[in-house]
């Protein structure tokens, strides 16, 4: 780790606004929309200075500024036209939309959702009251109601996360006995989610957790390389990385980035608890902008 050569990458005046150029070209569609299809993605806008108006009857967007130098990008939509996004959903930032351009979305059946810059969900304008698909709305309300269906749906889950668990432990990780023998066990637990899946959440849970913790213990091998350390001084227990465990504090963390995870007192834990926050807040936006996402008080359930 060279926390010095970071700083001094990203203290360069260019960085910034190419971070950002390249982000703004990474969300753009990849694909063109035929001439005769519907547009099936949404609009998304993020930014400061954003707007929302009716100009001559079409509607008129414009998104916000996130660096300079910065071109800014603007839309118009006519009634009617099958370009006109399913949903418009604003990442934080900030601007103004006017009555006119509110009724316009409405006529058109296109929500206005709003998104705090953390994922949260924020508001919502639109004539039906919420921007979910109804059809995947009720597949959650059958599979919440099904514990069945609830138990296969996680078992699928963890199948696919220690398929991708042995891929990174392969690919990224160095060989050495811990990971052999991480990558057998994980093996033969994703086989047996697959030829014996349990039957409870307990056993479930207890094979997740395993899975995690031969995951984590190839870790524990590793050396951790520090520069300078004679300028910054470093405690003993960060030249390697042991545990998902705040050791000086006797607090385990979460491996999912939330609650009682912020007393991180190793700086790889601490690393781990912001990629987990930045992994939520980028699937609560998928969830949004896909319509799987009901705004209401059953959105923190534990299910």
């Amino acid at each position: 780790m060279d926390a010095l050569d970071d700083t001094f990458a990203v203290e360069r005046s260019d960085a910034y606004p190419n971070r950002c150029a390249f982000w703004v070209a990474e969300s753009a569609p990849k694909f063109s929309r035929r001439i005769r299809e519907r547009e099936q993605r949404p609009l998304i806008l993020t930014g400061h200075g954003l707007s929302l108006r009716v100009d001559k009857g079409s509607l008129l967007v414009r998104d916000g500024h996130t660096h300079f130098p910065q071109k800014q990008r603007e839309w118009r939509f006519f009634n009617g036209a099958l370009d006109i996004p399913p949903s418009i959903v604003v990442i934080d930032g900030s601007g103004d939309i006017t009555m006119d351009a509110i009724d316009w979305l409405a006529r058109h059946r296109v929500p206005l959702i709003r998104i705090r810059w953390d994922g949260q969900f924020s508001s919502i304008v639109t004539s039906g009251g919420q921007a979910a698909a109804a059809c995947k709305v009720q597949w959650q309300e059958q599979t919440r109601s099904n514990p069945r269906a609830r138990l296969k749906f996680a078992v699928d889950l963890i199948r696919q996360k220690a398929n991708n668990t042995l891929v990174t432990l392969e690919q990224y990780l160095p060989p050495s006995a811990f990971r052999d023998k991480a990558c057998k066990n994980i093996t033969i637990r994703a086989e047996l989610l697959k030829c014996r899946p349990p039957r409870t959440f307990a056993h479930f849970l207890g094979i997740e957790g395993s899975i995690a913790a031969d995951y984590f213990r190839v870790w524990s091998g590793l050396s951790i390389k520090w520069k300078p350390l004679k300028r910054y001084p470093i405690p003993s227990d960060w030249n390697t990385y042991r545990s998902r465990v705040a050791l000086r504090h006797g607090i385990r963390l979460r491996n999912d980035g939330g609650g009682y995870n912020r007393g991180a007192t190793h700086p790889v834990n601490a690393m781990l608890n912001y990629a987990y926050a930045a992994l939520i807040a980028q699937t609560q936006l998928r969830l949004i902008v896909e319509g799987s996402w009901v705004p209401c008080g059953r959105e923190r359930s534990q299910d």
